[in-house]
């Protein structure tokens, strides 16, 4: 039989040794519940991915980027409807070429100069972007009229509104659609009575100073 003393130390360690298998099982039990759950997470998302790598769903974070301004996208000003041409020896121009054309402002400019327009100034655009159009022909509120005659003698050309143009010089980038600059007889046969017309889709500005 066993003395008391030694019943008593043999039943605390069989409580001890059970209070740790307990322990062993809740951490085994966690550690299950939690690996099941990653790895149901982890298959989750390799079925996603797989779908949106297919093309079956589209992909959640799809970011719309903004895009570069289109330098060929201008404010065109509109004139009166009683607007008459400037006279060419009135009007004040810069020439600047957009294009990977050596010499075109030079050329464009003399020109200008041979039908009667003063040039300022000729050389390359550091504006950096390129023109489609056969020159984009820039004013601001005191030049509008003098741009719509300057524009009569390169077709195909846009008008620029630029409010921080303070004076009535006409800055002339041109593009890459330039071909030639018309002869006074060629702009007095398209618009014999010298009538200036507004352009498609322009936008009534202030015209405070303008001629």
């Amino acid at each position: 039989m066993q003395t008391p003393a030694l019943s008593t130390t043999v039943e605390a360690v069989n409580e001890g040794t059970s209070a740790r298998d307990d322990y062993r099982r809740k951490i085994q039990q966690r550690q299950t519940v939690l690996f099941g759950t990653i790895s149901a997470v982890l298959a989750l998302l390799m079925v996603l991915a797989m779908l949106v790598w297919t093309g079956i769903l589209p992909f959640p974070f799809k970011q719309k980027f903004s895009e570069a301004p289109d330098p060929n996208k201008v404010i065109t000003p509109c004139i009166s409807s009683d607007a008459k041409a400037t006279e060419l020896n009135t009007i004040t121009v810069k020439v600047f070429n957009s294009t990977n054309r050596t010499g075109l402002a030079g050329a464009v400019g003399q020109e200008l100069t041979a039908r009667g327009v003063s040039v300022a100034q000729t050389e390359n655009w550091k504006g950096g972007s390129k023109f489609t159009a056969s020159a984009r022909i820039a004013t601001g509120p005191r030049g509008i009229n003098a741009a719509y005659t300057i524009a009569q003698y390169f077709p195909k050309s846009v008008i620029q509104y630029d409010s921080s143009m303070s004076d009535e010089i006409i800055s002339i980038v041109v593009g890459d659609g330039y071909q030639d600059v018309l002869t006074a007889d060629q702009v007095k046969k398209d618009n014999p009575e010298g009538k200036l017309k507004s352009a498609p889709g322009c936008v009534n500005v202030s015209k405070a100073g303008a001629n």
